[in-house]
């Protein structure tokens, strides 16, 4: 198994477009119709959040509680996996999405192919000490797809740590804007990142220029509208993470043709 869709970003003057929490801007985020919504719209991957549940299975939920995207209530940590299956992920986001389940990350794995990026951030930051990593990594070396991942996260002990366990792991320093950011910064320097996730409103600034100049990959979130899209790419970006991956991919073959 290659990292085919990296690679072609090596060899080409390539931006790859990421459906953020799948297609989330048209169907509901972190769900399995929203990957296949992204993929359909032709992008690249898909960046999604993972969390634990009480019995430490890994699904993708973005909130610490599940109250916002469904009809439940209550923590993720604090719910079986059974029992989250019952919840309503989709219908918040409209009627032809009533029944859509919040998917485990071996769903994901089984649904989708070798030729799609999976950008997974791990999103345990009010439970750092949960073992999400080691879980997550029992979950990959059992889907075999070790190679067609990007590993992301706030927390750079996450992505040292996927390192001890997976070494040849690629993960990326997701860094947030202005002075909430500043650990983040300094933590893009670090040598085992192969990419820095800067918020759109950090784009321009010197810690990006510097991990460009190392050599590191610059993925761009969230980016949503065509004068955003044009200045992230002017100022280096390798990648863009979307709510509207399809939209964003139309504006981009517009302008080439």
């Amino acid at each position: 198994m290659t990292r085919r869709i990296l690679n072609e970003m090596e060899r080409m003057p390539k931006t790859l477009i990421l459906g953020h929490r799948g297609s989330s801007g048209e169907a509901p985020e972190n769900t399995l119709a929203a990957i296949k919504a992204a993929k359909e719209a032709g992008a690249d991957g898909v960046e999604f959040d993972v969390k634990l549940t009480k019995d430490r299975e890994v699904v993708l939920l973005h909130d610490p509680k599940v109250d916002r995207t469904s009809n439940g209530k209550g923590f993720v940590k604090d719910i079986f996996f059974n029992d989250l299956r019952k919840l309503d992920f989709g219908e918040w986001k409209g009627n032809a999405f009533k029944g859509e389940r919040a998917p485990s990350l071996a769903d994901v794995f089984e649904e989708f192919g070798d030729d799609f990026l999976l950008n997974i951030e791990i999103t345990n930051y009010l439970t750092p000490k949960d073992g999400l990593v080691e879980e997550i990594t029992k979950v990959v070396r059992r889907s075999g797809k070790e190679m067609n991942l990007l590993f992301s996260s706030f927390s750079s002990k996450n992505l040292a740590m996927v390192k001890q366990y997976i070494p040849n792991a690629l993960v990326g320093q997701l860094v947030l804007p202005g002075l909430a950011g500043w650990r983040h910064r300094m933590a893009c320097a670090e040598n085992y990142l192969y990419s820095v996730h800067p918020n759109l409103s950090n784009i321009g600034n010197g810690f990006v220029s510097k991990a460009i100049k190392e050599g590191k990959r610059i993925f761009v979130w969230t980016v949503n509208d065509q004068e955003n899209i044009k200045n992230a790419i002017r100022l280096g970006a390798n990648a863009i993470i979307t709510d509207y991956p399809g939209q964003v991919i139309g504006w981009l073959d517009g302008n080439n043709k």
